[in-house]
């Protein structure tokens, strides 16, 4: 399932090329490196909303008022923003490493009754 990240890049890919400009040629309108700029579009990057909404947007020739200027910015914080569950899977990973193994037992048999039914296994 494609991430906003991966979003982002493809995007920004499709929209460098509509306006007919190489990875370096719009790396050095905006100030990047060709790498850094690949590295955006393949999603290894996160990107700057701030930097997207004053340099990308001009560099490919649209407004921040135009539907793909406005677009491409949001998409860019939407990729900076963390994963929905993210920070309840962290807070869930560091109880379970204090848990000790008749905690955890009864953690799964209560997630099983949860998800399965009181009756499940029985």
């Amino acid at each position: 399932m494609p991430t906003d990240h991966d979003e982002f890049g493809h995007t920004l890919r499709f929209l460098r090329r509509k306006a007919r400009l190489t990875q370096h040629g719009f790396g050095q309108l905006v100030g990047y490196s060709e790498s850094q700029i690949s590295r955006l579009e393949q999603g290894h990057r996160l990107p700057d909303p701030a930097a997207v909404a004053a340099l990308f947007v001009p560099a490919l020739r649209l407004t921040a008022q135009s539907a793909a200027g406005r677009g491409l910015v949001d998409l860019a914080k939407r990729a900076r923003r963390p994963e929905p569950h993210a920070e309840l899977l962290a807070q869930l990973a560091a109880l379970l490493r204090r848990l000790d193994s008749g905690h955890l037992i009864a953690l799964r048999d209560a997630l099983i009754s949860l998800v399965a039914g009181p009756h499940a296994g029985r």
